[in-house]
């Protein structure tokens, strides 16, 4: 019974971080099922409908952070953000309440739990959004950003001290020059 309750505790959290980590994964999976089930039921074959369900989810994780990270407007990235945060809370919210339902007696209680959780996955799939984005835009910005792009402008080194100095000096040296030999010169 003394191991019970930590085993319990690790087991919940894991299934929370594992709640957490397909949930932040919703929308992916979302438009890979749509997908597959409308070419399916379309009349295709099983193999047809697996393979671009899994090529629309794999576009929708690559296109998905790249047009975030060059999204240049406030509200595109905030459209953005709720595409990927929105799937994510609703499959929490789900998630939870199925969860709750074993365990805790139908009421606000298990509705505000299963909406904190839901506000939690929600920003969970917003950031690792913005995360990827980070992490992932760069590797197609030279062919995004081809046309926007301009030339880095050349570093010109500091100038030492005393080479500074040095240069002052010829220069007051080069004058005293040019006045000797005008006044030298002779007349004409």
């Amino acid at each position: 019974m003394i191991l019970a309750v930590p085993i319990l505790i690790a087991v919940s959290l894991f299934l929370g971080w594992v709640l957490i980590r397909l949930a932040a994964n919703a929308l992916p999976l979302f438009v890979g099922a749509a997908i597959a089930f409308t070419l399916l039921h379309s009349g295709n074959s099983v193999g047809v409908a697996l393979v671009a369900g899994l090529l629309a989810s794999l576009a929708v994780v690559v296109f998905g952070p790249i047009a975030y990270c060059h999204a240049r407007s406030g509200t595109l990235r905030l459209m953005l953000g709720l595409t990927f945060g929105v799937p994510a809370a609703v499959a929490a919210w789900y998630a939870v309440q199925g969860i709750a339902g074993h365990v805790m007696p139908a009421g606000e209680g298990r509705d505000a739990v299963a909406y904190v959780i839901a506000i939690i996955v929600g920003g969970v799939g917003w950031r690792r959004l913005a995360e990827r984005s980070a992490s992932m835009g760069w590797y197609l910005s030279p062919l995004i950003d081809a046309p926007r792009r301009t030339r880095p402008q050349a570093r010109i080194p500091p100038v030492p001290a005393s080479s500074a100095r040095s240069t002052a000096s010829g220069a007051i040296d080069a004058g005293r020059t040019v006045a000797a030999i005008a006044s030298t010169a002779p007349d004409t």
